[in-house]
């Protein structure tokens, strides 16, 4: 068996190279972009029906059945009874998730909508259709 030996130069080598990669693996500094002493503005988000509930409600793993069903219609009723259905539903079309439950549309609805507004474009704009308290459609451009 052989044994290594280290002479204090080269534990000091050791210690200016960890030193040197602690350096260049450090954290960038984050620049504030709201001026101290100022919130930012909320997100509609944080005042939505869902929030602390479980999510999987609203990604139903299937569309076929009662249950299935079921678990869908009680995304929706949570959907209608959210203050910011109409940003949520804003927000998915803009986006496009392709999975889930938002603003009270399906993925599939959430589709159909957009073929309406625009038969030839993939996830452009969307007329968003009246929601629960509201008396007109308006369009995303």
């Amino acid at each position: 068996m052989s044994t290594v030996e280290f002479s204090a130069t080269d534990l000091s080598a050791s210690a200016a190279w960890a030193a040197q990669e602690q350096v260049t693996l450090a954290r960038p500094v984050v620049r504030r972009r709201t001026p101290i002493g100022s919130d930012p503005e909320p997100d509609w988000r944080d005042s939505s029906a869902c929030v602390g509930l479980d999510l999987n409600l609203f990604f139903p793993i299937s569309t076929v059945g009662a249950a299935a069903q079921a678990q869908i219609e009680e995304a929706k009723a949570v959907c209608r009874e959210c203050p910011v259905q109409r940003a949520c539903l804003t927000w998915a079309l803009k986006v496009g998730p392709e999975f889930g439950i938002f603003g009270g549309y399906t993925d599939a609805e959430r589709r159909e909508l957009r073929q309406r507004s625009n038969p030839n474009a993939r996830l452009i704009t969307a007329v968003i259709p009246p929601c629960a308290g509201s008396s007109e459609g308006s369009d995303l451009n």
